[in-house]
């Protein structure tokens, strides 16, 4: 298996996803289901955590339906929501990715990053989580 690999995939108050935890297959993974389900919310949540700048990023469903996403309407019902992802570095040693999006118009998304210590400039063993300590929406 080749790493780093995305683990699991968590939100908070997203959308069509109010409180879910999405595991990975080590080789494959699908999302399926009918139109309207929220397939394309998760397409779009993990490009803003890896592309990160609003310019750039282009929701799956632009030019398909009739108004376009706006990021400010992901949150569901709450003034911030929480996308993450669990990634395993190594066999066993995690540490988690994330962003708050808020509610309000014009406001940034705010990336963050959970590891063992706070000095993300040490050697990555210092810094992964094992995996009974990672963090799901579940437990949030």
């Amino acid at each position: 298996m080749n790493y780093p690999r995305i683990y699991s995939l968590s939100t908070v108050g997203i959308l069509k996803h109010f409180k879910h935890d999405y595991l990975f297959h080590p080789i494959r993974t699908d999302f399926i289901g009918s139109n309207g389900v929220g397939k394309s919310i998760i397409a779009d949540l993990l490009q803003m955590i890896f592309v990160y700048d609003k310019d750039l990023i282009k929701f799956g469903t632009d030019g398909v339906k009739t108004e376009d996403r706006l990021i400010n309407t992901l949150p569901y019902q709450t003034k911030w929501a929480y996308c993450f992802l669990n990634i395993e570095a190594d066999p066993g040693q995690f540490i988690t990715i994330g962003i708050q999006i808020n509610s309000q118009k014009g406001r940034r998304i705010i990336p963050f990053v959970i590891t063992r210590q706070a000095d993300i400039n040490v050697d990555i063993s210092d810094l992964t989580l094992k995996k009974q300590d990672l963090l799901f929406a579940k437990i949030c």
